[in-house]
């Protein structure tokens, strides 16, 4: 799955939405995200779409695998790179941490 981040109207976000859609592989699913509600608090990407977009206004790709999604692409050479066959595995992609919703005093 491919999260694009990003005002619709971007040359940055059309960009990486055509990049995603091109990848070779037909079960490749992408989700656009322009507000840091688009996507379910549970989606594995919610935190880091939220801090991005609210952060700079930038476009971004989030490619996630097995529940877990990288860090920001902010090009379609990365993002193509990383969707091609043999790209990186859940296990090679850089993941930031997603905020947690529950916080646990261990005082």
């Amino acid at each position: 799955m491919v999260v694009i981040t990003g005002p619709a109207e971007a040359p940055q976000t059309r960009t990486l939405l055509k990049a995603a859609l091109a990848a070779p592989d037909p079960a490749v699913c992408v989700l656009r995200a322009t507000a840091p509600d688009d996507l379910p608090l549970g989606h594995p990407a919610y935190g880091k779409v939220t801090q991005g977009i609210s952060a700079r206004q930038g476009s971004d790709a989030f490619v996630c695998r097995a529940g877990l999604c990288g860090l920001p692409l902010a090009g379609p050479v990365p993002l193509t790179a990383t969707l091609r066959p043999g790209g990186a595995t859940p296990l090679d992609m850089p993941v930031a941490p997603v905020p947690s919703l529950v916080s646990i005093d261990r005082a």
